[in-house]
C-alpha cells in the first residue's frame, strides 16, 4: 500500500500570517506575503490536488454615474438656457423693432427734407422748392463749417494757454 498523507492546510494561520500586524510600535509587515501565498494555493491546488480554504476577496467596485461627454454635461443648462430665450423673444424682438423704428424716426429728422413743411415724398412740388432746399442745403453746410471753425478755434486757444501756464 502506498503511503497516503494528508495534508491539513491551517486557515487561521494562512490569514494570521498574511495580514499585517499591528503592535505597540506600529504595523509590521506580513510574514507570508502575497506572492507567497499565491504560490502556496498553486502548489495545494495543482500538485496536493486539495481545494483552498480561503475565498479569494473580491473587492466591491463602487457603482457611479458615468462622468458623460461635455456636451451631455451641459445639454440640462443648455436647453434650460435655449427655452428661457424663446420666452424672451417676443419681448427681444418689440425692443429691436421699437429701436429701429426710433433710428430710422431719428435719421428722417435730420434729413433736409424735414425742414420744408409741406414736403410730401415723392409727390408734386411748387416750382420754387427746389430752391429753397438749395438754400437750406447751403445754410446747413455754411452752419457746420462755421462750427468746425469755432471748434478749431476754441480748441488751439485752449493749448496756447495750456503752453503759457507750463512755462
Amino acid at each position: 500500500m502506498a503511503n497516503v498523507v494528508k495534508h491539513m492546510i491551517n486557515v487561521e494561520a494562512l490569514v494570521k500570517f498574511s495580514k499585517p500586524q499591528r503592535s505597540s510600535s506600529g504595523w509590521h509587515q506580513p510574514k507570508i506575503s502575497g506572492r507567497q501565498l499565491a504560490v502556496l494555493e498553486k502548489h495545494c491546488t495543482r500538485q496536493l490536488g486539495l481545494e483552498w480554504p480561503l475565498a479569494k476577496e473580491k473587492t466591491p467596485i463602487p457603482e457611479r454615474p458615468s462622468k458623460l461627454t461635455i456636451w451631455e454635461r451641459n445639454n440640462v443648462l443648455r436647453q434650460r438656457k435655449i427655452q428661457e430665450s424663446i420666452q424672451n423673444m417676443p419681448k427681444l424682438l418689440a425692443d429691436k423693432i421699437k429701436a429701429s423704428r426710433e433710428k430710422k424716426k431719428k435719421e428722417d429728422e435730420n434729413t433736409i427734407t424735414a425742414l420744408i413743411p409741406e414736403y410730401v415724398e415723392g409727390g408734386p412740388y411748387p416750382c420754387h422748392l427746389p430752391s429753397k432746399v438749395m438754400a437750406l442745403k447751403r445754410k446747413a453746410a455754411m452752419e457746420k463749417e462755421k462750427k468746425i471753425t469755432t471748434l478749431l478755434a476754441s480748441a488751439s486757444a485752449a493749448t496756447k494757454k495750456g503752453g503759457k501756464k507750463n512755462k
